[in-house]
């Protein structure tokens, strides 16, 4: 039973913990915070944007040299591709046996189709991590945005509570219309 429980509990063990260190960390900020502005709402805010900073801008520096360096590096093998011609050519077959092997591959890399192939290849994996890259920068906002509630999915409140409602099952459809904006 216990190892059941924790399997289910694993996935959220990280979080938990991470989230108690957290507010283990930046707890006595918020005291301070509280006394200064007087808003333990307000000095919440101002506490988890700054948590969502400190997080968030080491990733952005790191997302910014992948991309520099997905670049970087399809511009040197790119240029590898166009000078393996003249790499091949020093090779000489009286000397060293395996200069015929060598040959082989560095005729065989100079055909167009096979350089073609392989700088779309080289093109296709640089743009791929350079679009997953810029994926996740821009995902940033909306996942932290999705923590706060949009004005259209907030529950509406009866105006005047006191009213009594003539039909039950108008006040029943009312209410399942409700969930329906809630939801949709």
């Amino acid at each position: 039973m216990s190892t059941l429980v924790f399997l289910i509990v694993k996935p959220l063990l990280t979080a938990l913990l991470a989230s108690v260190f957290l507010a283990y960390i930046f707890y006595p900020f918020y005291g301070w915070l509280v006394k200064r502005i007087k808003s333990k709402s307000l000095s919440s805010l101002i506490v988890c944007f700054i948590i969502i900073v400190l997080l968030l801008a080491p990733l952005f520096f790191v997302l910014n040299t992948i991309t520099k360096e997905a670049y970087i590096g399809y511009l040197t093998s790119k240029q590898k591709i166009l000078a393996v011609s003249d790499l091949f050519e020093q090779c000489d077959v009286n000397k060293n046996p395996l200069c015929g092997l060598v040959g082989y591959m560095g005729d065989f890399l100079n055909e167009p189709k096979v350089r073609y192939h392989l700088e779309s290849t080289i093109e296709r994996v640089t743009s791929y991590v350079v679009d997953s890259a810029s994926d996740l920068v821009f995902s940033i906002p909306k996942f932290v945005l999705n923590f706060f509630p949009r004005p259209n999915r907030l529950p509406r409140k009866n105006p005047n509570p006191h009213r009594a409602v003539k039909n039950p099952q108008s006040a029943k459809l009312s209410r399942v219309a409700q969930i329906i904006v809630m939801i949709g």
